[in-house]
């Protein structure tokens, strides 16, 4: 199945709250969100035949992070630009 760019993932708050609970209890000690900023998203968004982004878990020395790619309508990453020096919470 090819990706469209128009897939909807939203949930509700309620179900949101429930899941990202239940992955604080599991892993208390670990990152709890990871923040990167608009220009980040906009420039990866933005790069030819982009129709999303991909998100890989990956590890900062002991600390859980995330790393993010572009995607095609193909399902394939796109690897000209990569973030992953977002800003993991705790401690921002």
């Amino acid at each position: 199945m090819a990706f469209t760019g128009q897939e909807n993932h939203k949930v509700t708050l309620s179900e949101a709250a429930d899941m990202t609970e239940a992955y604080r209890l599991t892993h208390l000690l670990q990152t709890k969100a990871v923040y990167f900023s608009k220009a980040a998203l906009i420039e990866v968004l933005n790069q030819t035949s982009c129709v999303g982004a991909r998100f890989y878990f990956a590890m900062d020395g002991l600390n859980l992070t995330l790393a993010f790619v572009g995607v095609t309508s193909d399902q394939n990453d796109i690897l000209d630009i990569v973030c992953d020096s977002g800003l993991r919470c705790p401690p921002h």
